[in-house]
């Protein structure tokens, strides 16, 4: 089955429109049930799981087990540099870590990140703050700023239109 000449073909029949093509790809698959399985495979997984899933949410969350299935993996816990480490619990929802877990990882994460400490004193933040800690006179007026030669020019034409 070729699918994408289907798909060409509703969209002649609906002249460039998408919606008209949808429709028309709809009538195909209605009459055409190779097509329609066509069309559906790749995304039938998707579907599939999200069906599971929505029938899980029904059921709160509680799924009986088959008899023929084989049990869950039991959950198994490993001590490693004094934290406790969970294996075997992919797919749960998450719980609340315990605060003594906590503890033990921010105590563990103190000791090796090193620790970056404030600079005591505080940044300037105005003129008069940078004036104080240079040593001059926050209340003197600032020294004259020689400026550049394209202002000189700028000023000079000023001046020789004014004198007239």
């Amino acid at each position: 089955m070729d699918v994408q000449a289907k798909i060409q073909e509703a969209l002649v029949l609906g002249r460039g429109d998408m919606a008209k093509a949808v429709r028309a790809l709809q009538d195909m698959c209605v009459k055409d049930e190779r097509l329609l399985r066509a069309l559906i495979q790749p995304f039938l997984p998707g579907i599939l799981a999200h069906a599971v899933q929505k029938a899980i949410g029904a059921a709160g969350g509680r799924v009986r087990q088959a008899s023929g299935t084989p049990p869950r993996a039991p959950v198994s816990t490993v001590q490693k540099n004094g934290l406790t480490i969970v294996k075997g619990q992919t797919g749960r929802k998450p719980q609340a870590v315990p605060t003594s877990v906590l503890d033990a990882l921010l105590e563990k994460l103190g000791q090796e990140l090193p620790v970056k400490r404030p600079d005591p004193t505080p940044r300037p933040k105005t003129g008069a703050d940078i004036a104080n800690l240079l040593g001059a006179d926050p209340n003197a007026p600032l020294p004259p700023t020689r400026a550049g030669k394209v202002h000189q020019a700028s000023i000079h034409v000023l001046a020789k239109s004014f004198k007239r």
